[in-house]
């Protein structure tokens, strides 16, 4: 079941969509568009708005989809970031032992 806000924001896009449309149509041949839906879109019949409609909520699950992709790429180089560092700071500890131990051997080879 849809919220309201998904309804008015599928609302709002499909209105857009209908102004974009216009905006098209008067560029091209008039033979190449419904020239039914020449109108404004309040003044739309409801099959003609569920057009509209239709194409906005599959664009806005397109985009939510990318989305979520793009989220879970970030967090996978998060984590990867989060490792090297990890792994630097293990490296850094392992390079001033080695310092330390150096630093004995040549105190007791002196």
């Amino acid at each position: 079941m849809r919220s309201i806000e998904k309804i008015k924001e599928i609302e709002k896009l499909a209105e857009r969509l209908h102004i974009w449309y216009l905006e098209v149509t008067k560029k091209i041949n008039p033979k190449s568009f419904n020239p039914n839906a020449q109108k404004e879109y309040s003044k739309l019949t409801e099959e003609q708005k569920f057009i509209d409609k239709y194409i906005s909520e599959k664009i806005l699950e397109e985009l939510e989809q990318r989305e979520k992709e793009i989220l879970e790429d970030e967090i996978k180089w998060l984590n990867y970031l989060r490792q090297i560092r990890m792994n630097n700071q293990i490296l850094k500890k392992i390079q001033n032992r080695i310092k330390k131990l150096e630093e004995q051997i040549k105190v007791k080879g002196d």
